[in-house]
C-alpha cells in the first residue's frame, strides 16, 4: 500500500492480512478469470481508501462503514462490544477481518457509481448489503480453510430482507462453484454481465444503469425460470441457506402448478413449514417424484384462494409480518452501513 495512505496503526497488520485474504480468494477461485481489469479495480481500492479505527461511541453500534465519496473505511476498534463473544470459533481479529472484507466489498462495488437521486436506491442498497455479507463469509471461510483455522465466518449484521434474494440467486449457481465468478463480476467487473448470469437478456437490457449501480426491477419468476433444476433439492448446509426465507418457495415451485413465488410464501424457513402453509391454502397434498417428503394435512375449512401474482417485482417484496420484529432486531445489531447519498452536488472531502 502507498506510504502516504492513512491506515490506523492499531489495525494496520490486520488490514494487510485482510487484503491478502481477498487477493487469495479471487486468485484461487477465479484462476485466469481474475484478469487485469479486475486486479486493477482491486488495487485501485487498496491504494486509495484509508482505513481508520474509531471508538464505538463515534460510529455508534456499527462494525464499520464505507464512504466512496471520501474514500475512507471506518472500523469499530471495540468490535467485541456488539458482537457475540468468540462465536463460531472467531476471535476479535477475525471479526475485524470480516468487517473489513464487507466494507472493502462496498468500495469495489460502488467506487464508480453515480451520485444521483433515484427511487430504487433503498432496494438496491438492501441487495448490496446482502451481497457484501456473503462476500465477507466466502473470503474469510476460504482464509480459514487455507490456514487450517477451525472457525466458521457468519455475518451477524442485517437480516433476511437483505440476505434472501442474493443468497437464493447465488445458490442457483452452486454447481461448479459458478457463484465465485458471479461475485467477482458484481464487485470487480460489469453488473450487467452479473445480471445476465441469472436473468434473460431482455430483462437485463431493461435494467437502468447508474454508473456501476444497476436497478433490480425483475420478478422472482424470472430468476426461477433460468435454473429451475437448481432448486429441486436444497442443501440446507449451504452458506446460501443462512438468513434466507425465500429459497424454500423456489424449491416448492418445482413440484406445484401454482406460481407460489409471492409474498405469502416468502416467510418460511424450512420445507416442513412451507408445505404446511401450502396445504393449508390449497387443501391438497403434494406428490413428489424425486424426493420423499411427508407432511400431515390439517383438517381445515375451505379457504378463499387468491391466485399468486407471478409478476410482482423483487424490489417491492417485504417479509411477512411475523418476521418483521425479528428483522428489526437484527438491523439494530447490524455490523455495517453503506453510505448512500442523494446530493448530486456533494463533493469529495479533501
Amino acid at each position: 500500500m502507498p506510504s502516504d495512505l492513512i491506515i490506523s496503526e492499531d489495525i494496520k497488520s490486520i488490514v494487510e492480512e485482510t487484503q491478502n485474504a481477498i487477493i487469495e480468494y479471487f486468485q484461487d477461485t477465479l484462476g485466469e478469470s481474475f484478469d487485469e481489469s479486475k486486479r486493477n479495480r482491486l488495487q485501485q481500492v487498496f491504494n486509495t481508501f484509508s482505513v481508520i479505527s474509531e471508538d464505538a461511541g463515534t460510529i455508534h453500534y456499527y462494525g464499520g462503514r464505507c464512504s466512496c465519496i471520501n474514500k475512507k473505511i471506518e472500523i469499530n476498534r471495540d468490535i467485541n462490544v456488539y458482537l457475540n463473544e468468540m462465536k463460531n470459533g472467531m476471535n476479535k481479529k477475525s471479526k475485524i477481518m470480516l468487517e473489513l472484507i464487507h466494507e472493502y466489498g462496498h468500495a469495489f462495488s460502488n467506487i464508480n457509481r453515480l451520485i444521483i437521486d433515484f427511487e430504487d436506491l433503498s432496494s438496491i442498497s438492501h441487495f448490496e448489503e446482502g451481497m457484501q455479507n456473503i462476500f465477507s463469509e466466502l473470503v474469510l471461510n476460504h482464509y480459514f480453510k487455507k490456514n487450517n483455522i477451525q472457525a466458521n465466518a457468519i455475518s451477524t449484521g442485517y437480516g433476511k430482507e437483505e440476505n434472501s434474494l442474493p443468497r437464493t440467486i447465488l445458490y442457483s449457481m452452486s454447481k461448479n462453484d459458478e457463484y465465485n465468478n458471479a461475485m467477482a463480476e458484481y464487485l470487480l467487473g460489469n453488473k450487467q454481465k452479473f445480471l445476465s448470469m441469472f436473468l434473460p437478456q431482455k430483462i437485463v437490457r431493461a435494467q437502468k444503469l447508474y454508473g456501476n449501480m444497476i436497478s433490480l426491477n425483475f420478478s422472482l419468476k424470472d430468476v426461477f425460470d433460468m435454473r429451475p433444476d437448481a432448486f429441486k433439492q436444497i442443501n440446507e448446509d449451504s452458506i446460501f441457506c443462512y438468513q434466507n426465507n425465500m429459497i424454500y418457495a423456489f424449491w416448492l415451485q418445482n413440484f406445484v402448478p401454482e406460481n407460489i413465488l409471492c409474498n405469502e410464501f416468502l416467510d418460511c424457513s424450512s420445507k416442513e413449514e412451507i408445505l404446511l402453509k401450502y396445504e393449508k391454502k390449497y387443501q391438497k397434498k403434494i406428490l413428489f417424484e424425486d424426493e420423499k417428503t411427508t407432511c400431515i394435512t390439517p383438517n381445515l375449512p375451505e379457504p378463499k384462494i387468491t391466485p399468486a401474482d407471478a409478476t410482482r417485482s423483487a424490489l417491492k417484496m417485504t417479509t411477512a409480518n411475523n418476521t418483521k420484529e425479528a428483522n428489526n432486531i437484527e438491523h439494530q445489531e447490524s455490523t455495517s452501513t453503506l453510505e448512500c447519498t442523494k446530493d448530486v452536488n456533494q463533493q469529495d472531502d479533501q
